[in-house]
C-alpha cells in the first residue's frame, strides 16, 4: 500500500474541499501532519458588522457578531434512542446548547458521570446542520446577547469572501456582503418574510408568510419568485431534505389563556402541513408521507434527520415554546404525526436532555484528540 502522506497538496485540497461536514473535515486534518497542513482553515469571520435596519437602537457604536452552531447526532451502540446535541465554539471551548432553542445559554447542569472531553474521531456521529445567528454586542455593558431572534444564512466562497442574509424586525430581507459597510434591503412583496436558507446549490430562498418563495444568489438584491402563496398557516419554515428537495413546513397556532395568569395570551402549535417545491412548475404541493425521516423545527435551524437519527419517521419534532404556562409546559419537545394528524402529547425531550445512560459509557474521557465541551 502506499504513502498516503505522500499525496500531492492539491489533490488533499480537492478532496479537503468537497469534505461539507465538520466531522469529516476535523478527520481529514487529523491523519497526519501533511494533510493537516494543505487542509485550508475557514475565512475568519469579522468581528463585528453594522447595525442591522429598523433595529431597535441607532447607536453607530453597537452592532452584531455572528455565532456559528453545529447540531450533531450520536447514534447509539445498542437499540436505543440516538442523541441529538447542538455545539457553539465560546471562546477556546465548546459550548452544549439545546437543539431547538435559539438561546445560546449552555444546558445546565450536567449529569455526574458526564464526561469532560470526548472525540468524535472514533464515533458514529452524523452532522445534522448548521446554524448562525446574530448576537447583538453592547460595548457598554461588555455583554453580548441574542437580539433577533431570525436566523442569518451564510455563504462563504473560495476566494474568503462571504454574503450573509437575514431578516430584519419588519419583515424585509436584508444583505450583507464582505466589504460592505451597511446591510442592504433586498426587494421585497408586502407580506413579511418568515424564514431564509442557504440550500446545498449555494442559492439562497425565503419565504415570505404567505407561502410565496424567492431565489436569489446574494450577488445582488434582485429576487427571483420560484413559488407562488399558498396562504394556510401562521408561521412558515424552509428545509433541505436529504437528496436536495426543498420542504415548507407550515406551523398553525392558536390562543389560549394561561391557568396561572388569566390576562396573558399564549400561542401553541396545534398542527402543521408540509409541502415540497415543484421546480419545474414553480409551486408548492403538499406532502402526505415524509418517508423515513423527519423534521426537526427550531428557532435558527430546521432540518431534516432521517429514523437512524432522530429516532422517528414521518412527522414534525417542535417545541412548544408558549409563556404563561406552568412550567412543565415551558418548552416541552412534541411530535407531529403527519399521518394521523395527531400532535403526541407525550414529551419526547430525552432526545435532546438529559443524554441516555449509554453517553457515559460511549464517550470515555481522552485527553487525545478529543473535544472539550462546556456546559456549565
Amino acid at each position: 500500500m502506499g504513502d498516503w502522506s505522500t499525496l500531492p497538496g492539491d489533490l488533499l485540497l480537492a478532496v479537503f474541499d468537497r469534505l461539507h461536514s465538520s466531522v469529516d473535515r476535523l478527520r481529514f486534518r487529523s491523519v497526519c501532519s501533511t494533510w493537516r497542513g494543505a487542509a485550508t482553515p475557514p475565512p475568519i469571520p469579522p468581528i463585528r458588522y453594522p447595525i442591522l435596519p429598523n433595529s431597535v437602537s441607532s447607536d453607530a457604536g453597537w452592532g452584531f457578531c455572528v455565532s456559528k452552531r453545529i447540531i450533531y447526532s450520536l447514534l447509539p451502540p445498542c437499540n436505543s434512542l440516538p442523541w441529538i446535541f447542538k455545539l457553539e465554539r465560546h471562546r477556546h471551548r465548546m459550548r452544549l446548547l439545546d437543539p431547538l432553542c435559539g438561546s445560546s445559554s449552555p444546558i445546565a447542569p450536567r449529569p455526574p458521570d458526564f464526561p469532560k472531553l470526548f472525540t468524535f474521531l472514533d464515533r458514529n456521529i452524523r452532522e445534522l446542520s448548521e446554524e448562525y445567528a446574530l448576537k447583538y454586542i453592547n460595548p457598554v455593558a461588555e455583554s453580548r446577547g441574542n437580539l433577533y431572534s431570525e436566523k442569518v444564512a451564510v455563504l462563504n466562497n473560495s476566494a474568503g469572501g462571504f454574503i450573509l442574509v437575514t431578516i430584519d424586525v419588519s419583515g424585509k430581507l436584508v444583505v450583507y456582503r464582505s466589504g460592505d459597510r451597511e446591510w442592504e434591503v433586498m426587494a421585497h412583496f408586502p407580506s413579511p418574510y418568515d424564514d431564509v436558507i442557504l440550500r446545498s446549490c449555494d442559492k439562497f430562498y425565503a419565504v415570505d408568510h404567505t407561502g410565496r418563495t424567492v431565489a436569489f444568489d446574494g450577488a445582488d438584491a434582485k429576487v427571483t419568485e420560484v413559488a407562488e402563496s399558498i396562504g394556510g398557516g401562521d408561521k412558515k419554515y424552509l428545509v433541505e431534505r436529504e437528496g436536495g428537495e426543498l420542504l415548507l413546513v407550515d406551523k398553525y397556532l392558536m390562543g389560549g389563556m394561561s391557568e396561572e395568569l388569566e390576562w396573558f395570551v399564549a400561542e401553541k402549535a396545534f398542527e402543521f402541513e408540509v409541502w415540497r417545491l415543484d421546480e419545474r412548475e414553480g409551486r408548492w404541493v403538499e406532502v402526505s408521507d415524509l418517508g423515513n425521516g423527519a423534521v426537526l423545527v427550531g428557532d435558527n435551524s430546521t432540518f431534516w434527520a432521517s429514523t437512524e437519527e432522530c429516532g422517528r419517521r414521518n412527522c414534525i419534532v417542535f417545541r412548544d415554546a408558549f409563556g404563561g404556562g406552568t412550567a412543565a409546559e415551558e418548552g416541552v419537545v412534541r411530535v407531529f404525526d403527519l399521518e394521523s394528524g395527531v400532535i403526541e402529547e407525550e414529551a419526547i425531550g430525552a432526545l435532546f436532555w438529559p443524554p441516555p445512560h449509554w453517553i457515559s459509557a460511549a464517550l470515555p474521557d481522552q485527553v487525545q484528540n478529543t473535544t472539550p465541551i462546556k456546559t456549565t
